[in-house]
């Protein structure tokens, strides 16, 4: 048990470099691999969670009082250059944190932290875009009560937005890590940047189901069996 063998080891006594490496080397395996297996346990969770929301949504939209937000004219995401607005925000940050991330492997220090920077910039100015997005609907008669399809827009967008602060601070973490100069461990940053990247693909299938039309939703849950 490595408990036992922590308390009882004798430190004055000189223990050899292989023995100790090797020790080092099972034990960040060992919590790595944890890490990743929570990691895919909660992006499981995740998906679940965001499809379940899905299958409710579209059996919503085959009710007589739900009206989509696109297709018409005078209807908000019939222009939709807000939502790419804040798409290529989080392009953005994926694509930041991926490139820092390969920089973390060549040891290049300055260009990772300066993509960790740049991450957290566009991931903040995402949900300031989003909040603007909100705002916009409100302005515009689109309020939250106003109609279903308004509603689960709000739901998604929170639900999204609250995962991205996720994100956001382990970003902040490894971030301070780095300035402060402690050891940076791999694993972390490419978990992260993996997060980053499965938040953009949940905000690009948000984008697609959000901005369909009327007779969209009525092919799609046709197809579902709704």
């Amino acid at each position: 048990m490595n408990w036992l063998k922590n308390i009882t080891q004798k430190p004055w006594e000189e223990v050899s470099p292989e023995v100790a490496d090797d020790g080092l080397a099972a034990g960040r395996l060992g919590g790595d691999e944890n890490k990743l297996t929570a990691f895919k346990f909660f992006m499981a969770v995740v998906t679940v969670i965001f499809f379940l929301f899905t299958i409710t949504f579209l059996q919503r939209s085959q009710s007589y009082d739900f009206q989509a937000l696109a297709g018409e004219l005078w209807l908000p995401f019939s222009d939709t250059s807000l939502l790419w607005r804040s798409t290529a925000l989080l392009i953005g940050a994926s694509c930041s944190i991926q490139f820092g991330f390969w920089q973390a492997k060549n040891e290049h220090a300055r260009i990772f932290l300066a993509s960790l920077l740049f991450t957290i910039l566009f991931t903040f100015a995402f949900v300031f875009s989003q909040l603007d997005i909100w705002q916009h609907m409100q302005v515009t008669g689109f309020g939250l009560t106003r109609n279903p399809a308004n509603s689960y827009f709000y739901l998604f967008t929170t639900m999204h937005g609250l995962h991205l602060l996720v994100g956001i601070y382990v970003l902040l973490t490894v971030t301070f890590r780095a300035l402060l100069g402690q050891s940076l461990n791999l694993v972390n940053v490419r978990l992260t940047a993996y997060y980053l990247h499965f938040m953009l693909g949940i905000w690009l299938f948000l984008f697609y189901l959000l901005t369909r039309d009327a007779e969209a939703f009525k092919t799609i849950a046709a197809f579902c069996g709704f």
